[in-house]
């Protein structure tokens, strides 16, 4: 009897088998309700981005690139309230309150006591927290309790690991879907975390928290980021289309490296003649005695064991006479995949391009011409005002929006008519978020197109002033009138302070000055 063994392939969604016989690549299927039974997905999925952003090479400075371009130390903030929409209240008054609001809303934002449920972070380091799950994992989830602190009530914010927000017991059910609950209408109504017992770490328990408060609050912020369905329930990484070339590439490396240190050590053999006698003492015997009798002068001990499975380590300056018809040959290893560099750049150029990252900001290498490196360095800035936006627009302003309405509540500053609609609380909680400037190769050149810019009306001084330093222009306006008093008033006989375009006027400066001091002398 004979037996035939068949070889039986596994199907994949990836491949699709035509009655030719032929393979037709990438052909996906995707169900049409994308978050039936995806437990299990959502969970590798969250795990795999994280390792990658962690541990991956290229992975980690995807990350680390987008978070530090668009987020830096910390989003500054500047109250944005449309005087248009307070008609009645004059404009004076609105930026007094905006001055006020700011300067709260700094005190708050640098103190880890005020702002972090935990006592840890400031806002700064949780928005580059917040950022690294929005890239890294898809989610965020950020618990806003509102806090005594002292005799003053503010936000503190509790970030939460999209990890640990799951179904309980790890089921979904028609309401419930991979941790987040829903009504009738789709809307997300509650959130379950998992609650970690540090004494029993496979022990969980689950607790619900509604969206909303029973006063209407937004009690956990959750935002998405990288879906790629309308109903999708979870965010996805944005290390995900790049996960199996990311781990291939790391094991590609990891074989290079491994093969550098092979090639990096020397060993030999003895070899011998045809018809070479053999000998009672061979020499493999005097190395070895020569190098126990080397360690025992040296170190007062013996490393060679006599079973043999101990490495000889030759000492610098040994000399060892070898017999007649006996010579060393030495063991050396391929060298490392040729073009291995240029592999690896080519591979990183790929993966950073699909990220909106320029490869030359990705390795930090501008080597390239004025205008290629300035253009890469804008397209950088663009993904970081992307990235800084989709932050800003699902989180920040909620957390922004919850503090003006602690404020308001408190009295800490008094917003006319405040609490009379939904429309006024929204008004009184606009702000504009911005991050680092945009870094210019050449700041001359950058200076000169923007005062063309304003010259001729295509921008505004606010505009390129954060676009040149970062800073608010009402800022460096009050800052430099301030400092130009100082100047006349000190007298120090600066020739032409701060720029100004006629001297004359600083000597007017200082006759009224003194002439205004003689004048309280006398009376």
């Amino acid at each position: 009897m004979s037996f035939f063994r068949r070889k039986i392939k596994a199907d994949s969604i990836y491949t699709h088998s035509q009655k030719s016989g032929q393979t037709r690549n990438f052909n996906p299927i995707f169900p049409d309700n994308i978050n039936y039974l995806q437990n299990y997905a959502v969970k590798k999925g969250f795990t795999d981005g994280f390792a990658l952003s962690i541990k991956n090479i290229i992975g980690s400075g995807i990350v680390n690139t987008i978070v530090k371009e668009a987020v830096g130390n910390g989003l500054s903030c500047e109250s944005s309230i449309d005087s248009a929409f307070f008609k009645n209240i004059p404009q004076e008054r609105i930026n007094e309150i905006q001055k006020q609001i700011e300067s709260y809303f700094a005190m708050w934002s640098s103190d880890p006591v005020l702002c972090d449920y935990r006592n840890v972070s400031t806002l700064g380091k949780l928005e580059q927290m917040i950022l690294r799950l929005a890239v890294s994992q898809g989610d965020v989830f950020v618990i806003v309790r509102i806090e005594k602190v002292g005799s003053v009530y503010f936000p503190q914010l509790e970030l939460v690991h999209p990890l640990l927000c799951e179904s309980p017991n790890g089921v979904d059910t028609d309401r419930i879907i991979s941790g987040i609950e829903f009504d009738r209408k789709g809307r997300e109504v509650a959130y379950y975390f998992k609650k970690i017992d540090n004494s029993q770490p496979n022990s969980y328990e689950w607790q619900r928290i509604t969206k909303y408060s029973r006063n209407g609050r937004v009690q956990v912020v959750h935002a998405k980021f990288n879906d790629v369905h309308p109903s999708q329930a979870r965010g996805r990484s944005l290390l995900t289309p790049e996960t199996e070339s990311l781990i291939q590439i790391d094991r590609f490396i990891d074989a290079n490296l491994s093969k550098a240190v092979m090639q990096a050590g020397i060993s030999y053999s003895i070899e011998k003649d045809l018809g070479v006698v053999e000998e009672a003492t061979s020499t493999l015997d005097e190395i070895k005695s020569a190098v126990m009798q080397s360690d025992e002068e040296t170190l007062g001990q013996t490393t060679y064991s006599e079973g043999g499975d101990a490495p000889l380590e030759i000492k610098p300056g040994m000399t060892i006479e070898m017999r007649p018809g006996e010579r060393l040959k030495s063991f050396e290893s391929s060298a490392p995949v040729t073009g291995f560099k240029e592999f690896m750049l080519a591979m990183a150029d790929v993966l950073a391009s699909d990220n909106g990252i320029p490869s030359s900001k990705l390795f930090k290498k501008f080597d390239a011409s004025y205008s290629a490196s300035q253009a890469s360095m804008q397209e950088a800035h663009k993904n970081a005002e992307y990235w800084k936006s989709e932050i800003c627009n699902s989180v920040l302003n909620e957390i922004y929006s919850q503090f003006v309405w602690c404020l308001a509540v408190q009295g800490l500053v008094e917003m006319d008519g405040y609490f009379d609609s939904e429309f006024n609380r929204k008004a009184w909680s606009q702000v504009q978020w911005y991050s680092q400037a945009l870094v210019h190769i050449d700041p001359v050149k950058a200076v000169n197109a923007s005062m063309l810019k304003v010259k001729y009306g295509f921008s505004t001084y606010e505009t390129e002033t954060r676009n040149l330093t970062g800073q608010s222009w009402d800022t460096v306006v009050d800052k430099l009138a301030d400092e130009r008093k100082r100047i006349i008033d000190a007298n120090t006989g600066l020739a032409n302070p701060l720029g100004l375009d006629d001297i004359s006027e600083i000597e007017e400066a200082e006759d009224d000055t003194e002439k205004n001091n003689v004048e309280n002398a006398d009376s």
